[in-house]
């Protein structure tokens, strides 16, 4: 077995109690930065939200569009060669 690891913080957003889950792939070269955004995804639990930081544009473009097939609206941020997705989980994976 080898354990997938990726970057990944919780934090609490103000008074609101809404919590961002940060994945940073960026880096990533042993194995696809989308394992560790679906995994992500699917340890999340509906109502938090996900920021996915990736500098891989293919798998960039795949999440976007997986999102769009699962009616996930998302918000896209680029910054140089740094690509941001951010959304919130409405359903169980």
């Amino acid at each position: 077995y080898k354990t997938l690891s990726y970057l990944a913080f919780q934090s609490e957003n103000g008074s609101r109690g809404v919590t961002m889950i940060t994945v940073d792939t960026r880096g990533t070269t042993a194995y696809s930065p989308l394992i560790p955004a679906i995994k992500a995804m699917c340890d999340t639990s509906p109502g938090e939200t996900i920021e996915i930081i990736m500098n891989h544009t293919d798998a960039f473009q795949n999440l976007k569009e997986y999102l769009s097939e699962q009616g996930i609206g998302f918000r896209e941020i680029y910054d140089g060669e740094q690509m941001t997705l951010e959304f919130t989980i409405n359903k169980k994976f």
